[in-house]
């Protein structure tokens, strides 16, 4: 006898390729392409190749190991983000992106990230301050797509492994 108060988590939207989640999610199928968006991540697949997870932001915010891979593009201006622990993410990387709507006003901060602890962010030749690190990205010159790419290589240190755009390092604000 089935049972009447089973109710699926993913259904076949009708008449449509696309499977919603009934938690908020959808999987869309077309033409080869796999798109999968939940909890405001979105990951592509063409033939067996993942993209990089990407989402959105809209405020600062603290990092997390179980985010290690997705890059995070921000909408607004003159946010501080917080890096976990490296030792708690060692191999991590993240990747920070400057979306539409995040350009700094004249005379304000531009996008901040702020190490934890007593790591140091190090790289692209810039040296870690004594403090807490945080690295700025410059409100005079910054542009839609400016990006930093970061690595936990050490037990106490971040490292930037790609970047565009003029970044700066100092002590945390």
């Amino acid at each position: 006898m089935a049972d009447s108060t089973y109710r699926p988590r993913v259904y076949r939207e009708r008449g449509g390729s696309k499977f919603i989640a009934a938690t908020g999610g959808e999987i869309n199928a077309d033409g080869g392409t796999i798109n999968v968006k939940a909890g405001g991540v979105f990951a592509q697949a063409t033939g067996s190749k993942w993209t990089r997870p990407v989402r959105t932001a809209t405020q600062g915010l603290t990092f997390t190991a179980g985010e290690s891979g997705i890059t995070t593009i921000f909408h607004v201006a003159n946010l501080l983000n917080t890096l976990p622990l490296a030792t708690a993410v060692r191999g991590g990387q993240y990747r920070v992106v400057l979306g539409t709507g995040a350009l700094a006003a004249t005379g304000g901060a531009g996008l901040r990230i702020k190490a934890a602890g007593s790591d140091k962010i190090r790289g692209n030749a810039l040296t870690s301050p004594t403090g807490t690190p945080q690295l700025t990205l410059a409100a005079a010159t910054d542009a839609i797509g400016d990006f930093v790419d970061l690595f936990a290589g050490g037990s106490t240190s971040w490292y930037i492994v790609g970047s565009r755009g003029s970044w700066s390092l100092g002590n945390a604000t």
